[in-house]
Protein backbone atom coordinates (compact mmCIF):
# COMPACT_ATOMS: atom_id res chain seq x y z
CA UNK A 1 0.00 0.00 0.00
CA UNK A 2 1.77 3.31 -1.04
CA UNK A 3 2.11 5.77 1.77
CA UNK A 4 1.73 9.15 1.86
CA UNK A 5 4.83 10.39 1.06
CA UNK A 6 4.79 8.23 -1.91
CA UNK A 7 1.57 9.15 -2.80
CA UNK A 8 2.51 13.04 -2.93
CA UNK A 9 6.03 12.12 -5.31
CA UNK A 10 3.79 10.26 -7.42
CA UNK A 11 1.11 13.19 -7.76
CA UNK A 12 4.15 16.00 -7.95
CA UNK A 13 5.72 13.73 -10.63
CA UNK A 14 2.83 13.01 -12.67
CA UNK A 15 1.87 16.58 -12.90
CA UNK A 16 5.46 17.91 -13.51
CA UNK A 17 6.34 15.35 -15.90
CA UNK A 18 3.46 15.39 -18.21
CA UNK A 19 4.58 18.01 -20.46
CA UNK A 20 7.98 16.65 -20.70
CA UNK A 21 7.57 13.18 -21.33
CA UNK A 22 10.35 12.90 -23.93
CA UNK A 23 12.61 14.34 -20.83
CA UNK A 24 14.74 12.59 -18.51
CA UNK A 25 15.26 15.58 -16.51
CA UNK A 26 13.40 18.64 -15.80
CA UNK A 27 13.61 22.02 -13.52
CA UNK A 28 10.79 23.63 -11.83
CA UNK A 29 12.35 26.72 -10.54
CA UNK A 30 9.01 28.14 -9.12
CA UNK A 31 9.42 30.82 -6.54
CA UNK A 32 7.70 29.43 -4.01
CA UNK A 33 9.51 25.96 -4.00
CA UNK A 34 11.71 26.98 -0.71
CA UNK A 35 8.21 26.62 1.01
CA UNK A 36 8.02 23.10 -0.05
CA UNK A 37 11.60 22.14 0.37
CA UNK A 38 11.69 20.00 3.11
CA UNK A 39 8.42 17.85 2.15
CA UNK A 40 10.41 17.56 -1.25
CA UNK A 41 13.42 16.43 1.06
CA UNK A 42 10.90 13.73 2.50
CA UNK A 43 8.39 12.21 0.07
CA UNK A 44 10.97 12.50 -2.82
CA UNK A 45 14.34 11.57 -1.44
CA UNK A 46 15.83 11.34 -5.37
CA UNK A 47 15.19 14.70 -5.87
CA UNK A 48 17.69 17.01 -6.32
CA UNK A 49 17.33 20.81 -4.85
CA UNK A 50 19.68 23.53 -6.23
CA UNK A 51 19.43 26.66 -4.01
CA UNK A 52 20.40 29.70 -6.16
CA UNK A 53 22.58 32.22 -4.15
CA UNK A 54 22.79 35.62 -4.68
CA UNK A 55 23.90 38.67 -3.29
CA UNK A 56 20.16 39.89 -1.60
CA UNK A 57 20.30 43.33 -2.57
CA UNK A 58 20.36 42.21 -6.24
CA UNK A 59 17.06 40.12 -5.20
CA UNK A 60 15.52 42.40 -3.91
CA UNK A 61 16.09 44.77 -7.49
CA UNK A 62 15.03 41.47 -9.45
CA UNK A 63 11.89 41.29 -7.31
CA UNK A 64 11.03 44.45 -7.94
CA UNK A 65 11.74 44.54 -11.83
CA UNK A 66 9.31 41.65 -11.95
CA UNK A 67 5.84 41.44 -13.47
CA UNK A 68 4.34 38.66 -11.38
CA UNK A 69 0.86 38.31 -10.36
CA UNK A 70 -1.65 39.49 -8.55
CA UNK A 71 -1.15 38.10 -4.78
CA UNK A 72 2.78 38.80 -5.40
CA UNK A 73 2.37 41.71 -2.67
CA UNK A 74 5.79 41.77 -1.70
CA UNK A 75 7.42 42.65 -5.09
CA UNK A 76 6.15 46.49 -4.91
CA UNK A 77 8.16 47.28 -1.93
CA UNK A 78 11.76 47.32 -1.41
CA UNK A 79 11.48 46.24 2.32
CA UNK A 80 8.76 43.61 1.69
CA UNK A 81 10.76 42.20 -0.53
CA UNK A 82 14.07 42.28 1.64
CA UNK A 83 11.71 40.02 4.43
CA UNK A 84 11.22 37.95 1.46
CA UNK A 85 14.57 36.89 1.10
CA UNK A 86 15.37 36.86 4.65
CA UNK A 87 11.76 34.39 4.99
CA UNK A 88 13.51 32.06 2.56
CA UNK A 89 16.41 32.10 3.80
CA UNK A 90 15.45 30.70 7.38
CA UNK A 91 13.13 28.22 5.59
CA UNK A 92 16.10 26.69 3.93
CA UNK A 93 18.51 26.54 6.63
CA UNK A 94 17.72 24.07 8.51
CA UNK A 95 17.34 21.78 5.38
CA UNK A 96 20.42 22.80 3.88
CA UNK A 97 22.20 21.63 7.39
CA UNK A 98 20.34 18.14 7.04
CA UNK A 99 19.56 17.64 3.82
CA UNK A 100 23.30 15.86 3.00
CA UNK A 101 23.98 15.52 -1.17
CA UNK A 102 20.27 16.34 -1.77
CA UNK A 103 20.58 20.21 -1.81
CA UNK A 104 23.28 22.27 -3.99
CA UNK A 105 23.95 25.82 -3.13
CA UNK A 106 24.69 27.64 -6.48
CA UNK A 107 26.29 30.87 -6.24
CA UNK A 108 25.20 32.85 -8.85
CA UNK A 109 27.96 35.47 -9.11
CA UNK A 110 30.71 33.07 -8.78
CA UNK A 111 29.26 31.27 -12.06
CA UNK A 112 28.88 34.39 -14.57
CA UNK A 113 32.45 35.09 -13.48
CA UNK A 114 33.78 31.31 -14.11
CA UNK A 115 30.87 29.11 -16.26
CA UNK A 116 32.84 26.64 -17.00
CA UNK A 117 33.86 25.66 -13.24
CA UNK A 118 30.63 26.18 -11.58
CA UNK A 119 28.18 24.72 -14.28
CA UNK A 120 30.68 21.95 -14.42
CA UNK A 121 30.68 21.22 -10.36
CA UNK A 122 26.46 21.76 -10.97
CA UNK A 123 26.06 19.10 -13.76
CA UNK A 124 28.59 16.41 -12.04
CA UNK A 125 26.27 16.99 -9.19
CA UNK A 126 23.51 16.26 -10.70
CA UNK A 127 24.97 13.32 -12.39
CA UNK A 128 24.68 14.45 -15.72
CA UNK A 129 26.96 13.92 -18.68
CA UNK A 130 29.22 17.18 -19.09
CA UNK A 131 28.27 19.09 -22.63
CA UNK A 132 29.80 22.02 -23.71
CA UNK A 133 26.39 23.38 -24.75
CA UNK A 134 25.81 23.67 -21.17
CA UNK A 135 28.11 26.78 -21.73
CA UNK A 136 25.71 28.04 -24.57
CA UNK A 137 22.33 28.70 -23.47
CA UNK A 138 21.81 31.32 -26.06
CA UNK A 139 21.71 28.50 -28.60
CA UNK A 140 19.12 26.06 -26.89
CA UNK A 141 15.71 25.66 -28.82
CA UNK A 142 14.37 24.01 -25.48
CA UNK A 143 11.17 25.55 -24.48
CA UNK A 144 11.35 27.71 -21.21
CA UNK A 145 8.39 28.45 -18.98
CA UNK A 146 9.93 31.33 -16.93
CA UNK A 147 9.89 35.15 -16.33
CA UNK A 148 13.53 34.99 -16.59
CA UNK A 149 13.12 33.94 -20.39
CA UNK A 150 14.94 36.48 -21.82
CA UNK A 151 17.89 36.17 -19.50
CA UNK A 152 17.91 32.53 -20.09
CA UNK A 153 18.09 33.06 -23.78
CA UNK A 154 21.23 35.27 -23.58
CA UNK A 155 24.95 34.09 -23.26
CA UNK A 156 26.44 33.70 -19.94
CA UNK A 157 27.52 37.46 -18.64
CA UNK A 158 28.41 38.92 -15.63
CA UNK A 159 27.04 42.26 -16.64
CA UNK A 160 24.45 42.34 -14.06
CA UNK A 161 27.02 41.11 -10.97
CA UNK A 162 26.82 44.67 -9.17
CA UNK A 163 23.97 46.26 -10.77
CA UNK A 164 22.23 46.85 -7.80
CA UNK A 165 24.55 49.58 -7.01
CA UNK A 166 22.79 51.85 -9.51
CA UNK A 167 19.70 51.58 -7.69
CA UNK A 168 21.25 52.28 -3.78
CA UNK A 169 18.77 54.81 -3.19
CA UNK A 170 15.67 52.95 -4.14
CA UNK A 171 16.91 49.56 -2.42
CA UNK A 172 17.66 51.85 1.03
CA UNK A 173 14.61 50.20 2.65
CA UNK A 174 15.93 46.93 1.56
CA UNK A 175 19.12 47.43 2.79
CA UNK A 176 17.34 48.56 6.66
CA UNK A 177 15.56 45.17 6.47
CA UNK A 178 18.78 42.84 5.46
Amino acid sequence: MPTERSKLANAYTKAANEPLKNFTHSVDKNLYNFRFAEAINRSMPAAKIIYCRRKPLYNVLSVLRSNLSAGNNYTAEPADAANSIIHQQKSLSPLKENAGNQIFTFDYDNFTNSPENQARELINWIGLQWNDHYLHPEQSGRSINTASVIQARRPISNRSVGGWNNYKELLKPAEAVL
